[in-house]
């Protein structure tokens, strides 16, 4: 099925002994587009800590409850792993993960654990020296990416509003862009065509012409099991 990200910021975590906790936002990798962790707030908001929740533990997503049912209790979501949630993802080490009460993320195969899936270049082992060894450049929070302005081949056009997931696989499917006030629309532009994530500048690099954002498909709230949005890079 597929999920409105923005939707599910702020849905009840469901444990198995009652409410656990608020979903924060989802971290995932812009090269593979999976999804790694769920952040998830639990307590108050004042004094509640921000924890790492894997995806697997995942047993339904019910957007119109606002709802995220997992197979833990209470106690076990408030022991998972820290994510000082503050700073933008990008911006901060990634925490290792040794929690017992933490599955491995659904890729995960032995050997490759807390391994990274892409071989670094000459730009992310600078920003890695700079932030320490943790950092990946590659992880983004589904939050923190939301208000990033659109650099098309052409001009920068729009922003971006929404992530749509597919909660079968754990993948990112697509982005939302909000091109107003230019044109009056949301719109769905395929993951294929996102060429860079900037953080400092708050802006994403798309392989598309402004032209042929306008003519991409409007959006709807309502996500369906057969919506499988794409738009063309080309003219």
């Amino acid at each position: 099925m597929l999920q409105s990200a923005q939707r599910l910021h702020l849905a009840t975590v469901q444990g198995l002994d009652g409410p656990a906790g608020r979903i924060a936002q989802f971290l995932f990798d812009d090269v593979t587009w999976r999804v790694r962790h769920i952040a998830v707030r639990t307590g108050g908001w004042l004094t509640g800590r921000c924890v790492l929740l894997s995806p697997t533990a995942v047993t339904q997503v019910s957007a119109h409850e606002r709802a995220v049912y997992v197979e833990y209790t209470r106690a076990q979501v408030a022991s998972c792993p820290d994510l000082y949630s503050d700073p933008p993802v990008t911006e901060r080490p990634v925490l290792m993960i040794t929690s017992r009460a933490y599955y491995p993320p659904i890729w995960y195969e032995p050997g490759l654990w807390a391994c990274s899936q892409y071989m670094a270049g000459e730009a992310d082992q600078a920003e890695g020296e700079a932030y320490g060894d943790g950092y990946d450049p590659h992880l983004q929070g589904t939050r923190d990416v939301a208000g990033y302005t659109i650099a098309a081949r052409d001009a920068t056009f729009g922003r971006l509003a929404d992530v749509v997931l597919d909660d079968a696989s754990w993948t990112v499917r697509s982005f939302v862009v909000d091109t107003r006030p230019w044109w009056p629309k949301l719109v769905v532009i395929s993951r294929d065509v996102v060429r860079l994530f900037d953080c400092s500048a708050g802006m994403v690099t798309v392989d598309m012409w402004r032209d042929a954002i306008e003519r991409a498909p409007a959006f709807s709230s309502v996500l369906q099991h057969s919506y499988s949005p794409s738009a063309s890079p080309s003219r």
